[in-house]
């Protein structure tokens, strides 16, 4: 038992300190925020259209939508990361690219605020914190 905790245990520490020698840029690290962002978004638009309190404003997506759950949200996927490839590869050659990156995650970044805020809403008040209630009377 000692020899397999201790083996782990080797393991998780080389780990750790691969993952801490690991270097990004900050774009680098803001287009993987944003492929996250992304997938977080397919998966709360998928949420909000089966509850039958939003439609999907893409025409293509929305097609998709009605194909099937997994259509959808594959392609979302696959389509957010191609075009992160695509910022990836020209983000040192392109002042646009740079700035598309930087945009385009503060944009996903409110728009998951917005998929939170709208969750807590859909929640009775009283199994929220009040800390979050008072928030969201707040900003609403």
């Amino acid at each position: 038992m000692k020899k397999s905790w201790h083996s782990f245990k080797n393991a998780f520490i080389e780990a750790l300190h691969y993952v801490r020698s690991f270097k990004a840029d900050g774009l680098t690290s803001l287009l993987v925020l944003l492929f996250i962002f992304s997938v977080l978004d397919a998966f709360f638009t998928l949420m909000w259209i089966q509850s039958g309190l939003a439609i999907e404003a893409n025409p293509i997506l929305n097609e998709l939508v009605k194909d099937g759950p997994f259509s959808f949200v594959a392609t979302k996927i696959a389509l957010t990361g191609l075009g992160c490839i695509g910022l990836y590869r020209a983000r040192h050659h392109s002042v646009i690219a740079r700035r598309s990156i930087v945009l385009l995650t503060i944009g996903y970044s409110v728009l998951i605020i917005y998929h939170i805020i709208g969750a807590l809403l859909s929640i009775d008040p009283g199994h929220l914190p009040n800390f979050i209630s008072d928030m969201i009377l707040f900003f609403s």
